[in-house]
């Protein structure tokens, strides 16, 4: 193990902070035709990241978020009413 990895596990312990590698995970069902993957959550403030894959026509019903998110979408489209 490099010293930069040991650094970085240990600094992530004290954060809190859960890193995801994730090509090492399964995509998720979100809603028919939505999948997702979890790149990063924390307990403090509720802020989530994760990564969309959308099929044409998906959708999924209005809804609200209880803290900050951020996606990024791998493919497909998201129309946004807020």
């Amino acid at each position: 193990m490099s010293d930069k990895t040991a650094r970085d596990r240990t600094r992530n312990v004290e954060l809190n902070d859960i890193y995801i590698h994730t090509s090492q995970q399964p995509w998720l069902l979100f809603s028919p035709g939505i999948e997702f993957k979890v790149l990063r959550a924390t307990q403090e403030t509720g802020h989530w990241t994760v990564l969309f894959k959308c099929a044409r026509g998906a959708a999924f019903a209005r809804h609200e978020h209880l803290g900050a998110g951020e996606y990024y979408m791998v493919s497909g489209k998201m129309e946004i009413r807020g």
